[in-house]
């Protein structure tokens, strides 16, 4: 009780036991049972915006967030999916087949597929107008799914996305 947690720390939940993680004072992420989670912030000097994760590598989450304050984003990655907070409830779980699941009981989400080439051109570039655009560009792909709906996105879905934008870049760079 009143760790701080920093950058890239990583949280390991075992059998029959939870992690509560306060993010700001905007919302709460339960880490469930057998779960393995890393957190991530990016400040945006310039424009003093704020932009949260949680990499769910295994296991679930579940989230219940109030309103964002103006300038902050909360985003909970798996390896296929995005699924970015609106002020809600919900949950996202990593199923055995690498498939993401969304679960929203409350509010609305924007789910997305995980596009990794947008996140390479992110990490790698030192311009921060151009690393906030990426932030905003990754949800641009998804769909909004609203209180008392569920959707999934499987790695074939992720793929086909890839894909996608990989002949996008290509036919820039020609």
């Amino acid at each position: 009780v009143g760790y701080v947690l920093r950058d890239g720390d990583v949280i390991q939940t075992g059998p029959d036991s939870e992690c509560e993680v306060r993010i700001s004072d905007s919302g709460i992420l339960r880490i469930t049972e057998n779960s393995s989670v890393s957190l991530s912030e990016i400040i945006f000097a310039a424009s003093k915006k704020t932009d949260r994760e949680a990499f769910v590598m295994s296991g679930s989450v579940k989230a219940a967030f109030k309103k964002l304050p103006k300038g902050e984003t909360f985003k909970v990655k798996t390896e296929t999916a995005i699924a970015a907070v609106r002020g809600t409830k919900f949950s996202v779980s990593v199923e055995e087949q690498g498939k993401t699941r969304l679960v929203v009981t409350e509010g609305k989400v924007i789910f997305a597929p995980r596009i990794s080439k947008l996140e390479e051109v992110k990490n790698v570039t030192e311009d921060e107008k151009v690393r906030e655009r990426i932030s905003e560009i990754e949800l641009s792909g998804g769909i909004l799914v609203d209180g008392g709906k569920r959707a999934e996105i499987t790695p074939k879905a992720k793929f086909e996305a890839e894909k996608s934008v990989s002949n996008v870049i290509v036919k820039m760079e020609d």
